[in-house]
């Protein structure tokens, strides 16, 4: 749970803590985060009570009727989409910067080109010993972004702290969202603790918890350190690192991105053919080539992408499994009314739907 939501949105939290300031950029996140935890916690209602093994349009399918599938899968397959070609901007710039360290410079777009065709290539063989590789990094990026945090506290510059910025835009909700959504992992949680629900509802919480630690303390402190002058470039961050770790942060940037776009082109494509019923050619379509073809129809700009991704897909995505844990939630019998379970089941999912709503309704109005 940790490793699927510690990905590549993470870095790109320090530039939207500056964005906002450290003071309201870190008040934002910690709301954000308490948005996902219950998020999480509501799709973990639904997943426990669901008699079978579904991925997201079949659950939508249980829990509000089949006319439910199609759209479930739709904001599903955007979500991913849009995550996918955010990870091949940041996966080209990861690549670019490696090159420039050993001496080898060319156009970023040829360094995002070869990342999606490696990508690409990787999620073909279909290696079953990927999500144990996955899950082994994710714990050596953990360590990696423990490490960092140590080496750039002692040379924050303090100052920073108390430096406003005017509210000028709404990006960083999206790019927050991006970073801490981790709903695809849910089902397997819930497999590994054999549907016990406190057990995969603390699991979960204490998880999303511990990653908005750790990807707050690296936003917070590769900003402080750089004085407020860092860059929207997340490669950037290791000219702060002492001159023999600069290598540090585009090589596992690089696994990261590589490892959450594999797994999430794995996800669609295996919703594709598992709920839909669609052809493994229609679910490949999907899955890898759409992203590509979005890096030369629309926007380079990762903040933007991951912005947008976050605040209308990620908000769309975290609505629905929302909806769904409330559904999950009447299904409890004998809920005495002013009960704890009952605040949840009418006034936690409410709450939580219109906060995501109004957040994508104020990032449209500010990006329109």
């Amino acid at each position: 749970m940790v490793g699927t939501i510690i990905g590549a949105g993470i870095f790109a939290v320090p530039a939207m803590i500056g964005q906002w300031g450290v003071i309201l950029g870190s008040f934002g996140f910690a709301v954000v985060v308490g948005i996902v935890i219950a998020v999480h916690a509501l799709f973990v209602e639904a997943i426990v009570l669901h008699p079978g093994h579904a991925r997201f349009a079949g659950q939508a399918a249980y829990w509000f009727g089949p006319w439910m599938k199609y759209p479930a899968a739709i904001i599903h397959a955007l979500f991913i989409i849009g995550s996918n070609f955010a990870y091949v901007l940041l996966g080209g710039g990861f690549l670019a910067a490696l090159a420039h360290l050993c001496g080898v410079d060319a156009p970023l777009l040829l360094w995002q080109i070869l990342f999606w065709i490696a990508a690409t290539l990787i999620v073909g063989m279909r290696f079953d010993w990927m999500s144990k590789i996955e899950a082994a990094l994710a714990w050596v990026l953990v360590g990696v972004i423990v490490l960092i945090i140590f080496i750039f506290v002692p040379h924050l510059d303090g100052w920073t702290i108390f430096d406003v910025r005017p509210f000028i835009g709404f990006q960083p909700y999206g790019v927050f969202l991006f970073a801490m959504l981790g709903l695809t992992a849910i089902p397997e949680a819930n497999d590994i603790v054999e549907g016990r629900r406190d057990d995969v509802l603390k699991s979960v919480t204490r998880a999303t918890i511990l990653a908005g630690i750790l990807t707050w303390g690296y936003g917070i402190t590769a900003w402080m350190v750089s004085g407020g002058t860092l860059s929207t470039n997340p490669a950037d961050v290791a000219i702060f690192l002492p001159s023999f770790l600069v290598w540090l942060i585009p090589v596992f940037g690089l696994l990261a991105v590589i490892t959450s776009y594999i797994t999430s082109a794995i996800d669609v494509r295996n919703m594709c053919t598992s709920d839909l019923r669609s052809s493994k050619a229609f679910a490949w379509f999907i899955a890898v080539v759409l992203p590509i073809l979005l890096l030369f129809v629309t926007t380079r700009d990762l903040l933007t992408t991951i912005g947008f991704v976050g605040s209308i897909f990620g908000a769309a995505f975290a609505i629905l499994a929302a909806f769904m844990g409330q559904r999950a939630l009447l299904r409890h019998e004998n809920v005495k009314i002013w009960s704890r379970l009952w605040w949840w089941r009418e006034a936690g999912a409410t709450a939580v739907v219109i906060l995501l709503t109004v957040g994508a309704v104020i990032w449209l109005f500010f990006h329109a």
